[in-house]
């Protein structure tokens, strides 16, 4: 049997910004002296979690994620990385206490708002280390820190230890500290993101990085001969030509009345990627928010093998970025943005902090060859229905606005997720 051959990158990038709310000096700060107890080194009474609560914590709260950005996209595409945000706010939250710690635990959707999620991540962000020779994965970690400040020797080592951490101090009132930065984040990406910082005030804290890269092969090729042009229907009425990919056989698929959905595996199958086309009755936005995460389960459980059926599916390009603050707040996270901000386990001697800004970029590149998926992420510390009955084979025809998720089958992490209402090209 063939093999269908399209490569899938994903890339992921998270930043936190870090500043000092008070304005302190900085040639003051450089020559403070550490305190016999300052308050990162009280106990902080915390219950741990594991690897498969940080996986559906992580789904819950990137599909709520995406449920909010996809209505305010408003027809347009979207497309996110809930494991890059998720890993982004949970390094973060490493060094958070108090209500801080408290509003971000229960806004990732963990039940215990004490949940210490460090340990949970490392065994997750470890066991997604792909074996298979068809799938590159790999998450990679990095904190960029102002060398005028030191990061608490407990978070520097939970940095180390629990996300696989680089650390680096900069000069950050250079202006090279942002090139430095970008760089990091283009390499881990595999240029996909060249940059993701236009600027860096020389009063931020530390700048901390997630990526994601992934790049695999389908399972079953699409064959190339089989592409042609055709017309993919807009959300609005309006029509445009894109090339679209063709291929007959098996395919693990499940429908109802007003839905079709088709799985495609990558490699061995350890990850794959869902593809969700509403039917012309039902419009994509209403789709979108019936997507909760009991939802997507419950889709997951439904595929079945179905054979000599025929899909269609276009070639496609999506930029996306988005600054989170607002979204981000409105879903529990308001307290880490404020005045009243508890950071005092991140850094040494502490000065009060607060996130200023969290910003998300994705890319996504699927064609008969591959898919190439990014995304970026900052976040900015500053001063303060009825199933029905198989049928033999299917036609499916992906010529309208549909949903495209990435996952790995394995651990259940949803790696991304989004909406494609108009196919681009790169």
């Amino acid at each position: 049997m063939n093999k269908r051959s399209m490569n899938s990158i994903v890339a992921a990038v998270s930043i936190s910004l870090v500043s000092n709310l008070l304005g302190v000096n900085l040639d003051a700060a450089k020559a403070a002296p550490t305190r016999a107890k300052t308050a990162q080194d009280k106990k902080v009474t915390t219950v741990k979690i594991t690897a498969k609560d940080a996986v559906v914590a992580t789904e819950k709260f990137g599909l709520d994620l995406f449920q909010k950005l996809s209505a305010e996209a408003i027809g347009e595409n979207c497309f996110i990385s809930p494991a890059s945000v998720a890993i982004a706010l949970n390094f973060a939250m490493a060094g958070s206490g108090g209500a801080t710690h408290e509003a971000m635990a229960g806004g990732l959707k963990f039940a215990d708002s004490k949940a210490d999620t460090a340990a949970a991540f490392s065994e997750l962000i470890k066991s997604l280390s792909s074996q298979d020779k068809q799938v590159e994965m790999n998450i990679a970690n990095s904190i960029f820190v102002n060398d005028v400040y030191k990061l608490n020797p407990s978070f520097e080592k939970t940095a180390r230890d629990d996300f696989q951490s680089e650390i680096r101090s900069e000069n950050f009132a250079d202006s090279h500290a942002v090139n430095k930065i970008n760089a990091w984040v283009s390499e881990k990406t595999q240029k996909h993101i060249p940059s993701i910082l236009d600027k860096l005030s020389p009063q931020t804290f530390a700048v901390l990085l997630n990526a994601i890269y992934f790049k695999g092969e389908w399972t079953t090729p699409f064959p190339v001969e089989n592409s042609k042009p055709g017309d993919f229907h807009l959300a609005s009425g309006a029509t445009k030509k894109v090339q679209f990919m063709n291929d007959t056989g098996k395919f693990s698929y499940f429908e109802e009345k007003d839905l079709q959905a088709v799985k495609l595996p990558y490699g061995t199958e350890r990850f794959e990627a869902l593809v969700f086309l509403p039917a012309p009755s039902l419009k994509l936005a209403d789709f979108e928010k019936r997507l909760t995460a009991q939802k997507f389960d419950e889709y997951v459980g439904k595929f079945e093998e179905w054979k000599n059926s025929q899909l269609t599916m276009p070639t496609f390009h999506i930029d996306y970025g988005k600054t989170l603050n607002k979204v981000l707040s409105e879903m529990g996270f308001a307290n880490m943005f404020s005045d009243s901000a508890d950071f005092s386990r991140l850094h040494t001697p502490p000065p009060n902090l607060k996130v200023s800004e969290v910003i998300h970029k994705t890319t996504l590149d699927v064609d008969e060859k591959g898919t190439v998926a990014t995304a970026a992420t900052s976040v900015g510390f500053m001063p303060t229905a009825v199933r029905l009955e198989p049928q033999r084979q299917f036609k499916m025809i992906v010529n309208r606005p549909f949903v495209f998720a990435i996952r790995d089958s394995k651990t259940g992490l949803l790696i991304f997720v989004g909406s494609v209402y108009k196919p681009e090209k790169k």
